[in-house]
């Protein structure tokens, strides 16, 4: 599906995942110390391994959402499982729950991570740091949020200076990374790091804080005219994420292990630049990580939002007050949740929502999702429909072209 001059929907797709992914969290490097480099060298086959776990499982969503012809995740999760009523809505519930802690958590890293910014590079008290950001977001929201539309196209540039970064870093810590890479600092790595099997669970969890963006990818998909353009969007995203990670992770990598404690590993590098080139660098760099925090957390409340202004709109009538009361509701709890630290937040709060995503979304629909796919496939062949039980699914006679 593609205009003329213009990119096609698949490549499309593929972009706004990289930008989805490799935003504020990726820009700040602790996610790539945490998941990634902390392993040593074997730390590059999570980096790939993160991007794996990410695009099969995008795929079997998206999958089944093009073939079904899904509005958003809740149509698929009511039959991707199994075509249940019950059990449907009982993983719709786990879902959003997870959907919800999901949009605390990470809004929670940018507040943490604009609260650490300000303090790194202005020496200004962390909290206080943390609270601006707040003000912002609160600013923003009762401005009416139109600025974050605008703030979105900030994807763009910022992926840009992730690479351009990722090299400088690279170049400042090339006598280090040879080490690294040799093997000359193994002895670094903590107990535990340096076996295939902690980086490849890493690799998972880090890959599932990611998976939020099949939510975006349904609305994509269900546009999608053929399994070629599903394959088309996920070979990009796959080339796009797994190369920009292991960029990040040869950057984290090249100043390991004395990085491994900070809260902005890359700005603590970025900040050994001299001259005015090495300003004017680290200036750019604060002015877009700190817009990245706004769009990355500004998008996703405004998801959390659109999503349980549903629920609390069945108790609070009036919609403006329901949205001041879930802006409040969420800004609150990313507060709290960003009061734990940058480190602490990637470290557990990632860990948790990861594992939960594992054992609730990636594990099971690796062998569900499949079979689902194969058996609404099944449908379509034999009788150009997709037939739910009464009160399960939507049924639809969309064409499906499974090549």
């Amino acid at each position: 599906m593609k205009n003329k001059g213009s990119l096609s929907l698949a490549t499309v797709c593929a972009l706004t995942w990289f930008g989805h992914a490799c935003g504020a969290s990726m820009a700040t490097g602790r996610l790539a110390v945490q998941y990634c480099s902390l392993h040593g060298p074997i730390g590059l086959v999570g980096a790939v391994v993160v991007w794996i776990a990410s695009v099969v499982f995008a795929w079997i969503i998206m999958e089944y959402a093009r073939i079904t012809k899904a509005e958003n995740y809740h149509d698929v999760v009511k039959t991707i499982y199994w075509p249940n009523r019950i059990l449907g809505s009982v993983m719709n519930v786990v879902w959003d729950l997870i959907t919800l802690f999901s949009v605390v958590v990470v809004s929670g890293t940018c507040i943490a991570g604009s609260g650490a910014l300000l303090e790194t590079a202005f020496g200004l008290n962390y909290y206080v740091g943390m609270l601006l950001f707040v003000a912002l977001m609160l600013v923003i929201f009762l401005s009416g949020g139109g600025v974050l539309k605008k703030l979105g196209g900030i994807s763009a540039p910022m992926l840009v200076l992730l690479i351009i970064m990722c090299i400088v870093i690279i170049s400042m810590g090339w006598d280090n990374l040879t080490d690294v890479m040799t093997g000359k600092l193994n002895s670094q790595i903590a107990p535990g790091k340096e076996t295939l099997g902690s980086t490849v669970m890493d690799g998972i969890t880090y890959g599932m804080t990611q998976s939020g963006f099949v939510a975006t990818g349904i609305v994509y998909s269900r546009q999608f005219k053929s399994r070629a353009e599903t394959n088309h969007a996920c070979l990009l995203g796959f080339i796009f994420g797994a190369a920009s990670m292991i960029m990040c992770t040869l950057a984290a990598l090249a100043w390991f292990p004395s990085i491994n404690e900070e809260n902005l590993p890359y700005l603590t590098v970025l900040q050994q630049l001299e001259g005015t080139p090495g300003t004017i660098f680290r200036i750019v760099y604060y002015v877009v990580l700190y817009v990245a925090y706004i769009s990355t957390s500004g998008s996703l409340l405004l998801g959390g939002i659109s999503r349980y202004k549903l629920i609390l709109g069945k108790a609070v009538k009036n919609e403006a007050v329901c949205t001041a009361i879930l802006i409040v509701f969420f800004l609150c709890a990313s507060t709290v949740i960003g009061s734990m630290g940058l480190k602490a937040i990637v470290d557990r709060g990632y860990k948790i929502l990861g594992g939960m995503r594992s054992w609730t979304w990636f594990y099971p629909l690796l062998i569900l999702g499949p079979i689902s796919i194969h058996r609404v496939n099944k449908m379509l062949r034999e009788t150009g429909k997709i037939t739910f039980p009464a009160g399960v699914g939507k049924n639809t006679t969309a064409q499906e072209d499974a090549q």
